[in-house]
């Protein structure tokens, strides 16, 4: 029993809880809309109703009238006053009144109460119509009953002697026939006083009522529970995917469209940070490994000056120089992961201005020529002139040389880095191509991460730290430029991005 109450427990917030609470309040709009109808509504739907059903049986009884008599029509039409209770009365040209009793006849209504059929023949000449239909109501009734003639009898009681005290639906119509001399046919139906049908079904309502809400919250209860299934068990995998398991698999089969989705995203997520924990890892390693090696340089050159502190002042500069070179390396690399993450936190304000990216592009190719010089590295340029774009020309200088930078060091054996910039339709296009070992196609959505690295064993860049790409891609996003990679195995890739030209 315990368990049980665990399991519903009472929170306002939760699917379960809320779906039982919709669904209770759907069951009492439903209840409400069923009472005032029957309350409400109930009698003047009825009256309209039976009101339109003696209009058709009229207009049925006055086609026939008007098509000639005959016997079987005169049956059919006895049967029709049979089947809905209703009285048929004609009145002729000379104001007589005749009744068409049960057996098709039309008789003579001398003696009877006439004060319905000539009210009714009254209103339709006043009404100037065709046919009209009316109720008349059992007070209306009663006070004409009271001046009629006591000859009528309760018997013939407002023209309807078996429906003595109800009010009546009266049908009155102008006959155009050439058969006889009638001139109006007057049909009139009693209509029964439905309150002890209301006072049943009101008994029956309440009974429904109490059943309804029931049924309502079990059902809301019961459906709660399986919506509200495949979620929880959603959670529970979440919250062991938050401890660091990746190997998680969230369900994709609960049966709902929505809740399917679901688990296909969250699992594409959990894969994804996977490999981001993954790229995460080898980062660490890689900036501990390039960490480690100018330190472990600056100890051995800082021990061998120790060592050897004589009058050696040549080897005293070798030694510090390499230490002053090591700490400007560890110096770089730390401004280089401080910008990473100051370009992606979004902290790092950029203001744009018209930039001449040409110029810029021939101040970062003058900053390689001593690599050119001094270490046989080869470098084509093919660069348009006054190219102008919108942006930060700082940064904008950055980009360019971690690209070339990242060419110098992948490229391949021939050392040719090959650097364009030109005009593409409306935008400025700038491309660094080397000759290296190129990038798998597996590789090549993720090399723009700070985390990742080539499938290759780490070394230590020849130019830069290592992160130029993601710096790259930080700063390129922020100015909305396009960019990309075309890389193929064995021959080199080719990195890109496009500007829009400003006039």
């Amino acid at each position: 029993m315990k368990n049980f109450m665990n399991k519903i427990k009472f929170d306002k917030k939760s699917i379960r809880w809320k779906t039982v609470g919709y669904m209770i309040i759907f069951s009492i709009i439903i209840l409400a809309v069923l009472w005032i109808l029957q309350f409400v509504f109930l009698n003047s739907f009825y009256t309209n109703m039976k009101k339109n059903d003696i209009d058709k049986i009229g207009k049925k009884i006055v086609a026939v009238f008007q098509s000639g008599f005959d016997s079987e029509k005169n049956q059919n039409v006895a049967q029709m006053a049979y089947d809905n209770n209703i009285r048929i009365v004609i009145m002729d040209t000379d104001g007589n009144l005749h009744l068409f009793d049960s057996f098709g006849d039309i008789d003579d209504m001398e003696g009877r109460n006439l004060n319905v059929t000539e009210e009714a023949v009254s209103k339709l000449k006043e009404a100037g119509t065709k046919d009209i239909s009316y109720v008349i109501d059992e007070s209306k009734m009663r006070k004409s009953n009271s001046g009629s003639s006591n000859n009528s009898g309760s018997s013939n009681n407002a023209g309807n002697g078996n429906n003595a005290g109800f009010s009546q639906i009266v049908y009155v119509s102008k006959l155009n026939t050439s058969y006889s001399n009638l001139e109006y046919l007057i049909v009139t139906s009693p209509l029964p006083p439905i309150n002890s049908l209301i006072d049943v079904l009101s008994r029956q309502l309440i009974i429904i009522t109490f059943i309804l809400i029931g049924l309502s919250i079990v059902i809301a209860l019961l459906f709660a529970n399986i919506i509200s299934k495949p979620i929880i068990k959603l959670t529970k995998i979440a919250k062991v995917l938050s401890s660091g398991d990746f190997s998680v698999t969230f369900p994709t089969d609960a049966g709902y469209s929505e809740i399917n989705d679901l688990g296909n995203t969250l699992n594409h997520s959990t894969r994804e940070l996977e490999k981001l924990d993954d790229y995460r890892k080898e980062f660490v390693a890689n900036v501990s490994h390039d960490l480690k090696t100018p330190l472990t340089i600056i100890k051995m050159y800082a021990e061998m000056i120790g060592d050897e502190m004589g009058d050696n002042k040549e080897k005293r500069q070798i030694y510090t120089d390499r230490i002053s070179k090591e700490t400007d390396w560890l110096s770089s690399m730390v401004g280089e992961l401080l910008e990473v993450s100051r370009l992606e936190s979004g902290v790092t304000e950029m203001e744009f201005e018209k930039v001449n990216l040409s110029n810029i592009l021939k101040e970062v190719v003058k900053s390689f020529q001593a690599m050119s010089e001094l270490e046989g590295y080869i470098f084509e340029n093919e660069i348009e002139e006054n190219l102008y774009v919108n942006g930060n020309p700082t940064y904008l200088h950055r980009v360019m040389v971690n690209l070339i930078g990242n060419g110098v060091n992948y490229t391949g054996e021939n050392k040719i880095i090959k650097i364009k910039l030109y005009s593409k339709e409306n935008m400025a296009r700038f491309e660094v191509e080397d000759s290296g070992k190129g990038i798998s196609k597996e590789s090549i959505g993720n090399i723009w991460d700070r985390y990742y690295k080539g499938d290759e064993t780490h070394k230590r860049p020849v130019v830069g730290t290592g992160l130029g790409l993601s710096i790259v891609k930080q700063v390129l996003e922020r100015h909305y430029a396009k960019y990309g990679v075309e890389s193929e195995e064995g021959v080199g890739s080719k990195f890109w991005f496009e500007l829009q030209k400003e006039l």
